[in-house]
C-alpha cells in the first residue's frame, strides 16, 4: 500500500483522512482515498487482470465515450487513479427498480463498443470468434468439467456458432464482459475493465441479461436485448441481429471461463472461486438467457 500511495501523492492525490481498502478480491483491490477535491480510488489489478490498465488507457487515448478520465495510470504495475463516479447503477435500482435505467445505459455502452470496432486492444486477451474454438479446446484440456465428453462432442456446433458470427460483418470490439449492475455508473460511465476482452460485441449480453433476471424474474429480456442491439440496425436486420445475439450469449459462455482462468492466474488458493471457470463450461447445456 505504501508504494501505491506514494504513487498517488507523486500524482498530486494528498489524503485528507482515513485511506480505506474497501474492495478486495483475490485478482484486484482498490484504495479510497479522500481528498480536499472529493474522494479517488486506487486500483491495483492482480496477475491475470493487470492489462485493465493498458485498456483503459487505450480506451481513452481513442476518445471512447462513457469512461471515467483516469487522474494516473501505471501500464506496467497495472495501476489506476479515479476519480469518483458517483452512485451505481445497482444503488440506484435498489431504491427505484425501473427496468428503463438498464434502458438508458445500454444503448450508451454499445456506443462505446462501435468506437473501439477494429481497434488496436493492447494486451487484452483475443476472443474473437475465429479463436473461441482453440480457446473452448485448451479449457477442456486444463479444466475438471464434470460432463468431459458432452462438451468435446460440442465442439464442432460450437465451432459451427463462432463461424457464424465470425462472417457476420459486425466487428470485433472491446467487451466488458462483466457488465452488471454493480459495474456501471448510474451515470451511465462503466468501469472495472479487469474482465475485459476483444470479442463480438453481443457476448456482453450475457452477464448483463443474467443480472436483470436475477432482480426481474418475470422480465422479458428481449427488451433489454432490443435496446442494446439498435445502433447494429443500420447494417443488419433485427431478425439477424436476434440470432447473432443468441449465438454469442452461448459462445461468451466460453470466454467467461477463460475469464475466470485469468482472474486466477497466480492464485495460491481460489477457495470458493475454484468452481468458477469449469462451471460456466457446464453453463454451455443450460437454457439460453433469453
Amino acid at each position: 500500500m505504501e508504494d501505491a500511495l506514494a504513487w498517488a501523492a507523486d500524482n498530486g492525490v494528498t489524503p485528507v483522512g482515513e485511506v480505506t481498502q474497501p474492495r478486495t478480491a483475490v485478482w484486484s483491490t482498490a484504495l479510497r482515498i479522500p481528498t480536499r477535491d472529493g474522494v479517488v480510488w486506487l486500483k491495483a489489478g492482480g496477475a491475470g487482470t493487470r492489462y485493465e490498465a493498458g485498456l483503459v488507457k487505450a480506451l481513452v487515448e481513442m476518445g471512447a465515450p462513457h469512461l471515467l478520465t483516469p487522474l494516473a495510470i501505471d501500464v506496467e504495475r497495472g495501476w489506476l487513479l479515479l476519480p469518483d463516479g458517483g452512485p451505481t447503477l445497482r444503488s440506484v435500482l435498489d431504491r427505484d427498480p425501473d427496468v428503463s435505467h438498464w434502458e438508458k445505459v445500454l444503448p450508451g455502452y454499445a456506443e462505446l463498443q462501435r468506437h473501439a470496432e477494429n481497434r488496436v486492444l493492447p494486451g487484452v486477451p483475443d476472443h474473437r470468434p475465429q479463436r473461441m474454438p482453440a480457446v473452448l479446446a485448451e479449457l477442456l484440456e486444463t479444466q475438471p468439467v464434470e460432463h468431459r465428453e458432452e462438451l468435446e462432442a460440442l465442439q464442432p456446433r460450437f465451432a459451427e456458432w463462432c463461424d457464424e458470427l465470425a462472417t457476420s460483418g459486425i466487428a470485433p470490439t472491446v467487451n466488458h464482459d462483466d457488465l452488471h449492475d454493480n459495474n456501471v455508473f448510474s451515470s451511465g460511465v462503466l468501469f472495472d475493465w479487469g474482465d475485459a476482452d476483444l470479442a463480438f460485441p453481443f457476448t456482453s449480453l450475457l452477464v448483463t441479461l443474467r443480472a436483470a433476471r436475477s432482480r426481474w424474474p418475470d422480465l422479458d429480456l428481449r427488451r433489454l436485448r432490443d435496446a442494446y442491439l439498435e445502433p447494429w440496425t443500420d447494417s443488419h436486420s433485427r431478425a439477424e441481429l436476434e440470432l447473432l445475439a443468441l449465438l454469442a450469449t452461448r459462445v461468451g459462455k466460453v470466454g467467461r471461463s477463460h475469464a475466470w482462468v485469468r482472474a486466477l492466474t497466480g492464485v495460491p488458493d481460489p477457495g470458493e472461486h475454484r468452481e468458477a471457470a469449469p462451471g460456466w463450461l457446464e453453463e454451455l447445456f443450460e437454457e439460453d438467457v433469453f
